[in-house]
């Protein structure tokens, strides 16, 4: 319990600092909170109708313009919305955020920053915040994430995190630990074949 509270402090103290670089999180409409029973349910839909269909999700097509515009609607007006920001951190890794971009169209750092500055408690935004670094190559500070959202979601435990941190413990070749957590997220349900595949083949699984 200490541990999280003293994330929650520092991460509070430090994003507090990057409301200057990454802008302030008052907006016309919201934010609002994708945790919120009551944000979701009131509010979400009318977001999603106009902002984050499935096509934009996807990557494919925007439905005001170009896909980021949509996110970017998305993620300010529900700063945490977890679908919304791993779409932007993929289209970013995609199509980097151009010099000359809109100043309101932010890097996918300050996306970051501004969700966890709003839900300082909301594990999944550092999950996926860890799936982004992994995907980049920065392999510690995708740990470090991995494990802070670990912390904040131990009632909660999640098979995507633990399938997610056993792919990157297997980059970082530290197999015990990997098989622990590929137990873990399968033992959840997860059935994504991938993670087993990659264990058999370096023989360090047990079982189909």
């Amino acid at each position: 319990m200490r541990y999280i509270l003293f994330i929650l402090l520092m991460v509070t103290v430090q994003l507090a600092r990057a409301e200057s670089a990454c802008g302030t999180l008052r907006n016309h409409y919201g934010p609002y909170d994708y945790t919120n029973i009551e944000d979701r349910q009131v509010r979400l839909p009318i977001v999603e109708k106009h902002h984050f269909n499935a096509d934009v999700e996807s990557l494919k097509r925007g439905i005001n313009g170009p896909v980021w515009t949509d996110l970017n609607y998305t993620l300010r007006t529900f700063p945490n919305h977890h679908r919304a920001l791993y779409a932007m951190a993929m289209y970013q890794l995609k199509n980097p955020r151009p010099i000359k971009a809109p100043p309101r169209y932010l890097h996918i750092d300050c996306y970051f920053e501004r969700a966890m500055r709003f839900k300082p408690d909301d594990g999944n935004v550092r999950l996926i915040h860890g799936i982004y670094l992994h995907r980049k190559g920065e392999l510690q500070k995708s740990l470090k994430r991995y494990k802070e959202a670990e912390s904040l979601l131990k009632e909660r435990q999640s098979k995507t995190l633990f399938y997610n941190m056993s792919l990157l413990l297997l980059d970082m070749k530290k197999y015990d630990q990997a098989v622990i957590y590929a137990k873990k997220a399968y033992a959840l349900g997860n059935k994504l074949p991938g993670l087993r595949k990659r264990l058999m083949k370096l023989g360090i699984w047990e079982g189909k």
